[in-house]
């Protein structure tokens, strides 16, 4: 409220002495409306940009610890990412959960006397027990990530026993899937695997209700193949991430003669024989060469 008022001020006063300032007259007025324009601009930007800080850490509604919990104890942890920066950005914090998944403390990062930590009050209804899981919210990304470590919880211990604040316990992301995102725009798109599918990346894939080309026709996909192109509708623009399987892309898959839904691969040795190249470019065939390819890019190939 205060820095309100001031720019308030700076806006709304002074009108006779700027006048003076700048000559009097039309053009000073005019100046004056300029200058009133540009803090005005500034001040919206500011304010959005306080909005949208804020709202990037927001801890979600259900990193809320229940109430009346009467058995506690408290963990200093230090979180490390996948390359052992560890996250101390303001605004990062770091929750823990009980098995149910119910919410039993949630820190803020702190000064400590050898870095920023985490400083975690635990609560419980069982004074030992309870294996409790964890989760970082990073204030520099915004981004939540899963936890690899569990502790037991144990009343009125302190994690680590001696010198926490000094030398916390080290906790490490998850490192997150691999996946392979599709990105969809209103209408049919020509997509390519290039990855092998994990299972719950098969069914996700499989409920876009995918079409293949077999047989010199089109069918419903039953089993995606990596390596092939399929034939998916969506009625709004999207993204969908599948997960896949660890390991190298996978390489073009044959071509036979006909038609054939494929994915170049990189350095991929097509045949020399007459062949017909198409890319599916905004809603409609585009015909294209074998040295104009794109790794990774599905293609409608004839092979005469």
């Amino acid at each position: 409220m205060k820095t309100q008022f001031v720019f308030a001020v700076c806006i709304d006063s002074g009108g006779d002495a700027a006048a003076t300032h700048f000559g009097g007259g039309d053009a000073a007025a005019t100046h004056i409306r300029t200058m009133k324009k540009h803090i005005l601009a500034l001040l919206l930007l500011l304010a959005c940009q306080w909005v949208c800080a804020d709202a990037w850490t927001t801890t979600p509604d259900e990193w809320t610890p229940a109430a009346g919990l009467q058995y506690n104890m408290t963990l200093y942890a230090q979180v490390l990412r996948e390359d052992g920066s560890p996250v101390v950005s303001e605004g990062s914090r770091l929750v823990a959960f009980g098995p149910d998944g119910g919410c039993l403390g949630v820190a803020e990062i702190i000064d400590g006397p050898s870095g920023k930590l985490f400083s975690l009050l635990v609560c419980s209804d069982s004074a030992a027990g309870p294996s409790l899981a964890f989760q970082v919210l990073d204030g520099a990304t915004g981004e939540i990530h899963d936890l690899q470590e569990n502790v037991a919880f144990a009343s009125d211990a302190i994690l680590p026993d001696e010198g926490g604040l000094s030398s916390p316990m080290p906790l490490h992301i998850v490192s997150p899937r691999p996946i392979l995102r599709l990105i969809l725009m209103p209408g049919w798109n020509l997509v390519g695997l290039t990855r092998t599918l994990a299972e719950d990346g098969a069914e996700a894939f499989l409920a876009l209700n995918p079409m293949a080309l077999e047989g010199g026709g089109y069918v419903q996909c039953t089993v995606p193949m990596a390596g092939r192109s399929y034939w998916v509708f969506s009625r709004l623009a999207r993204k969908v991430n599948l997960a896949v399987e660890d390991g190298a892309e996978a390489s073009t898959t044959a071509i036979s003669p006909g038609w054939s839904l494929v994915v170049y691969a990189e350095g991929c040795a097509w045949p020399k024989s007459a062949i017909s190249i198409w890319s599916w470019e905004m809603g409609r065939f585009a015909p294209t060469t074998k040295e104009s390819l794109e790794a990774g890019r599905a293609y409608l190939v004839e092979l005469h």
